[in-house]
């Protein structure tokens, strides 16, 4: 298979997930809008640079880093609001900023820790797809859309965590300097 191949196979595999995907996309540049605007006439001293503090002092890899664990994010989310049934495909998409992360540790003991947990994510989103196949396929009952809202409600505090850990793992390896 070739590269072309292998493009157009995700675009056909992602094509109805794109008004979610749009809307992640839609979502990230109004956040960064707004925190453009609240940086203005912004020092260390106010309240608001808390928030802005997460993009002082990232070189390029942080950059990347942070990146991917956004993306692994946002599919995650858009893969369980959309309600599909999901292909090898989609794992793959979700795998690949995973290991991009995974390749950006500084500490080669981190490495391990971070592709189990996105194993885990990866056996969570699939139990999640068991059970939405069941249910768009055979019409159960409540029961099982109790069983998926819980699933997928775990599957995000599960990804908003690990967001967060990554995130921790950024910011532990930079250096902001201060000058007066």
């Amino acid at each position: 298979m070739t590269f072309q191949e292998l493009a157009l196979r995700i675009f056909y595999a992602a094509q109805p997930l794109l008004p979610f995907l749009g809307a992640v996309g839609v979502s990230t540049c109004a956040l960064l809008a707004a925190l453009l605007l609240l940086s203005r006439g912004l020092w260390f001293d106010r309240p608001a640079f808390r928030w802005l503090g997460l993009f002082y002092g990232l070189g390029k890899y942080d950059c990347v880093r942070l990146g991917s664990a956004w993306v692994k994010l946002s599919l995650l989310l858009s893969y369980l609001i959309a309600f599909q049934k999901l292909e090898g495909i989609h794992y793959l998409v979700i795998l690949i900023p995973s290991l991009l992360f995974s390749i950006q540790i500084r500490s080669p003991k981190g490495i391990p820790a971070n592709l189990l947990g996105c194993l885990m994510e990866l056996v969570g989103l699939g139990a999640a797809n068991v059970v939405c196949g069941y249910i768009r396929d055979f019409h159960p009952g409540a029961g099982f859309v109790v069983v998926y809202i819980l699933i997928s409600l775990f599957l995000a505090l599960y990804g908003v965590y690990l967001f967060l850990t990554e995130l921790n793992v950024i910011s532990n390896g930079r250096r902001i300097l201060i000058e007066d």
